[in-house]
């Protein structure tokens, strides 16, 4: 049995799935990377290969829901062991309601909330002989609903109350749950579309001060799940807004009103 440490992301191909792949790489860990692009996925395992010459990587290509069992059964058969998980598998469905179906709204969950559910049942035992670590990436939307975000809002509410769920009923046990809760992060989600498809045309212009890099944020992440860490909410935005919605919700709601909404 290697003793490298093993680390399974969903969502692994782009923005902070594929900073996360590196950043583990660099830190050691061997990868089994699940997203649903191959091509994208192979130059994320080349990557980390290069920049860890001791990190084997392995690729599962398929949709989190359906392929996330044999992402860990395939860490357990080639590694032997898993010892952290990262459920960022998700996307955003940014449409006002008008304009958005139920399909919209379904398509928005299953991704968002069940994958991240699929993930916890198939990993959860493995990681509990290993003492691991179960990382839910959520977002700062779960705390607030700007104009136009009410399908992704939604998902990422029931994502943090999934993960503080979690950890309620773990108290004292393994895995560990670290909740994630990113604000503004410079990565593809602005480019996607209601039905998850990556529009690279669409990009949006981001305040220049406010967005982390993916690889800043995959730093922050990896270091409070190493710390077994509860909650990490980042970058400093989306800290002042955490502390708006918990002390004044009436005021952030107001301020939210405001913002225009997504075409």
């Amino acid at each position: 049995m290697t003793e490298n440490k093993v680390t399974l992301i969903t969502g692994a191909s782009s923005g902070m799935g594929a900073a996360l792949a590196l950043e583990y790489a660099q830190r050691g860990h061997h990868l089994v990377l699940l997203a649903r692009r191959e091509e994208r996925l192979l130059a994320v395992k080349h990557a980390c290969e290069k920049a860890s010459s001791g990190c084997r990587v392995e690729i599962v290509v398929g949709d989190v829901n359906e392929a996330v069992t044999h992402a860990v059964e395939k860490a357990e058969r080639v590694f032997g062991r898993l010892d952290v998980v990262y459920a960022n598998a998700g996307y955003a469905a940014f449409s006002p309601v008008e304009k958005l179906t139920l399909a919209d709204y379904e398509r928005q969950f299953s991704v968002n909330i069940f994958g991240v559910i699929r993930t916890y049942h198939a990993s959860a035992e493995v990681l509990r002989r290993t003492e691991g670590r179960f990382a839910v990436v959520s977002s700062i939307a779960s705390y607030m609903v700007p104009p136009g975000m009410t399908a992704y809002c939604m998902s990422k509410y029931a994502v943090r109350a999934f993960a503080e769920g979690l950890q309620a009923d773990l108290k004292g046990k393994f895995p560990s749950v670290t909740l994630v809760c990113p604000g503004i992060v410079n990565t593809e989600i602005w480019q996607i579309d209601v039905e998850g498809v990556r529009h690279p045309d669409h990009a949006k212009k981001l305040p220049a001060l406010l967005p982390d890099s993916p690889e800043q944020a995959a730093t922050k992440m990896a270091r409070a799940v190493e710390a077994r860490r509860k909650q990490v909410v980042f970058p400093l935005h989306a800290k002042s807004a955490v502390f708006f919605a918990r002390h004044f919700p009436r005021l952030l709601a107001s301020m939210m009103a405001t913002q225009p909404a997504p075409v």
